[in-house]
């Protein structure tokens, strides 16, 4: 079977990215390389998703007639990717042997060892589920924009284990107990909680929509080019919405708007002042003309004007620096407004 170099980069390219290498789990390390009615497919999983990247081929008829083509074989996926991606030839030839997969490429034969299992047979990927359950039909740029911007408030431990994962539904939410993403955005009919690896995969799909299949707690997105399939992150009766939703409906009376970059450039220098003995902690003194920004020693502070206010009262708050710095920099508006309440020490950051 004989393949464009620059078609076989790319899909690589996207393919690797679901192979987690994890030593513990031998199939994570490896690629599927299959061909059937003209289309190549590249398979990888993470040991829980699995991702296929296809694409419709030309083949050369002197291996065969092209509708009755037909290839598979599974190999190293890091030493291919990298073999593919160091190749500068027009064409990348691949052939099953008995025990290897031979490359001919760049003038030069490879020998990559297909693995086999304690049957002496091919080792194979985990068959998917036939998921004949319910079908949607799903932006992807809506999607993938809600995803990007839930990552950075989504559980990076796994101390309850649900909040590591999205939860999409009439309203998009991601929380680690300490901040909130909170996105008023209907992407699915469905209750959905998708696990933090899958929401990394979702991102390399392309064109206007994807087809959503659900059943049994697995999910399957699946475009023309890519198909994503893996179980759903458990403990989505427990995930907190309520709280959550009571946190955002509170009335928030006071609003100033400042330019998120001026705002991310003030708090890089306080960093130079923060100690370790001030957990990251750093003063926001509110007021009518805008934010006063000061380390906990007094040694250094500063103020930048707001371009809106509503007659704010004033208020003083401790916050984390780097949990701000990264809601901040996930924000893709210009501006950046902050409301607040003075009750409670609530702070509420929307784009």
């Amino acid at each position: 079977m004989k393949i464009k170099t620059e078609i076989l980069k790319e899909m690589v390219s996207k393919s690797i990215k679901g192979s987690s290498q994890n030593k513990l789990l031998p199939i994570t390390n490896y690629i599927g390389i299959e061909v059937k009615n003209k289309i190549l497919t590249l398979i990888t999983t993470d040991g829980n998703n699995q991702l296929k990247i296809k694409q419709e081929i030309e083949l050369d008829p002197v291996y065969g007639p092209v509708n009755e083509q037909e290839f598979y074989t599974i190999v190293n996926a890091d030493t291919f990717s990298k073999l593919v991606n160091k190749t500068t030839s027009e064409t990348i030839e691949l052939e099953n042997k008995e025990n290897y997969l031979e490359v001919k490429a760049n003038n030069g034969i490879y020998k990559l060892e297909i693995p086999i299992n304690e049957e002496g047979k091919m080792v194979e990927f985990p068959k998917q589920d036939n998921l004949e359950g319910v079908v949607e039909n799903i932006n992807i740029a809506s999607l993938k924009n809600v995803l990007l911007n839930m990552k950075v408030t989504i559980a990076k431990t796994m101390e309850i284990p649900c909040l590591t994962g999205y939860y999409l539904s009439e309203k998009d939410i991601s929380t680690d107990r300490q901040t909130m993403t909170y996105i008023d955005d209907k992407l699915t009919e469905r209750e959905l909680l998708i696990t933090s690896e899958m929401g990394e995969l979702l991102q390399l799909l392309e064109g206007e929509y994807v087809n959503l299949h659900y059943n049994s707690g697995k999910l399957l997105f699946e475009t023309d080019n890519i198909s994503i399939y893996g179980p759903e992150l458990e403990g989505k009766d427990i995930y907190p919405v309520q709280s959550i939703e009571n946190v955002i409906n509170l009335s928030y009376d006071n609003t100033i708007k400042l330019n998120k970059q001026d705002l991310l450039n003030v708090l890089d220098r306080m960093e130079l002042f923060i100690t370790p003995y001030d957990k990251n902690g750093v003063y926001l003194d509110f007021s009518v003309s805008g934010i006063r920004i000061s380390s906990q020693a007094s040694t250094a502070s500063e103020e930048i004007r707001t371009k809106y206010t509503n007659d704010n009262k004033e208020f003083n708050c401790l916050v984390d620096i780097q949990m701000l710095k990264s809601i901040l920099q996930n924000l893709t508006n210009e501006d950046a407004e902050i409301h607040y309440r003075t009750k409670k020490q609530y702070l509420n950051k929307r784009k």
